[in-house]
C-alpha cells in the first residue's frame, strides 16, 4: 500500500509539474519590432513559468493571412494583434475574412513608432521640407506598406492638397519600401520602424525626419521630432497587443493572462522594449484600456474619407 501511495503521489506531482506549450501567431516576418518584442516576451515567460510559446511568423497581406490562420486553429493559441488588425482593416477593407469576435483580448504590450524617412541625398531634412518641396520635385513619390502608413500619408495629403500632385507606391512590406528608396525609385517613405529601417538610418543611407510618437525619437546619431509638432497634422502610431482565441477554458485564460503580464514587467523584457524604442502600453485595467484605445482609434478613422479596398 505504501508503495502504491508513493507511486500515486509521484504521478500526481509529475502531472502538476507538467508544462504547457502554446502557439503564438506573430503577424509579421521575423526581425521587426513586433517579432523581436514577442520573442523576448516568450523567453521571459518560459523562464518564469517553464511553459513554451511556439512562434509562427506569418507576414504580408495587411496582416490578414496571419489573422485567418489564427481564426482557424483548432488548439488554444495566442496572437499578436495590432492597430492594423483591430482598427484599420475593419474600416479600410471590404469583405474582411475575419471578425473581431474571434479575439479574447489580453491587453497592450507597447506602442511602436511609425517613422517618416528620406534618402540622405534628397532635399528633405524635416517634415516642413516635405510639405514645401515635395510637390515641386521631379520625382514626387512616397512609399508605404500597411494601412497605418496609408492613413498617415493621407491625412497629410488631404491637408496639403497632394492628390494628383504627389504619387504614392504601395509595397507589400517595409523591406520592399526601403529597397525602393535605396535603388532610387523614391525619395520619401512612411514605414513601421524595424531593424531594416534602423540599419539604413545608422548607415546614413536614409534620414529620419519624423515620428508618430509624442516625443522626439532617436536612432543612432539622428533624432526626429514628432510629425504633429512639426506640421500640426495628427499622425497614428502602431500598437503591439496580445489576444487569445476562444479555445481556452476560463481558468486557463485567466492564468495565461496573469503570467503574460508578469513577464511584461520583467526587467529583461523592459530593457528589450527600451532598446527597440517602443513605448509600454498603459496596462492598468488592461482589457478595458485596450478596448477603449481601439474604439477611440476606430471612431477617429471612420470620420475620415478613405477609399476601401
Amino acid at each position: 500500500m505504501k508503495i502504491l501511495l508513493g507511486l500515486l503521489f509521484t504521478l500526481m506531482a509529475s502531472i502538476s509539474m507538467a508544462k504547457e506549450t502554446y502557439t503564438i501567431v506573430v503577424a509579421s516576418t521575423p526581425g521587426n519590432a513586433s517579432d523581436i518584442t514577442i520573442r523576448s516576451l516568450a523567453d521571459v515567460y518560459k523562464r518564469k513559468t517553464g511553459n513554451t510559446l511556439v512562434i509562427q511568423n506569418i507576414g504580408g497581406g495587411n496582416q490578414i493571412p496571419a489573422t485567418v490562420k489564427f481564426a482557424n486553429l483548432n488548439n488554444p493559441a495566442i496572437m499578436t494583434t495590432t492597430t492594423s488588425i483591430l482598427v484599420f482593416n475593419p474600416v479600410l477593407q471590404k469583405n474582411l475574412p475575419y471578425s473581431l469576435d474571434i479575439f479574447d483580448h489580453v491587453g497592450g504590450i507597447a506602442l511602436a513608432p511609425i517613422v517618416w524617412v528620406a534618402r540622405t541625398d534628397s532635399p528633405y531634412r524635416s517634415m516642413k521640407d516635405l510639405v514645401d518641396v515635395l510637390p515641386k520635385s521631379k520625382k514626387p513619390l512616397i512609399g508605404y506598406a500597411t494601412p497605418v502608413e496609408v492613413v498617415n500619408f493621407q491625412v497629410i495629403s488631404d491637408k496639403y492638397n497632394w492628390k494628383g500632385v504627389v504619387d504614392t507606391v504601395k509595397y507589400k512590406g517595409t523591406p520592399e519600401v526601403i529597397t525602393g528608396m535605396l535603388t532610387g525609385d523614391m525619395d520619401v517613405a512612411v514605414v513601421s520602424n524595424s531593424q531594416v529601417v534602423e540599419a539604413q538610418i545608422r548607415a546614413n543611407k536614409i534620414r529620419l525626419i519624423g515620428t508618430t510618437l509624442s516625443n522626439p525619437y532617436t536612432v543612432g546619431d539622428q533624432t526626429a521630432e514628432p510629425v504633429e509638432n512639426q506640421i500640426k497634422v495628427k499622425q497614428f502610431t502602431g500598437g503591439i497587443f496580445l489576444s487569445l482565441n476562444k479555445l481556452f477554458s476560463a481558468e486557463a485564460a485567466a492564468k495565461l493572462k496573469a503570467d503574460l503580464f508578469d513577464a511584461m514587467k520583467d526587467p529583461e523584457f523592459v530593457q528589450t522594449m527600451n532598446k527597440l524604442g517602443v513605448v509600454p502600453f498603459d496596462n492598468n485595467n488592461s482589457n478595458t484600456n485596450l478596448i477603449k484605445f481601439v474604439d477611440d482609434f476606430r471612431n477617429t478613422i471612420k470620420q475620415m474619407n478613405f477609399e476601401t479596398q
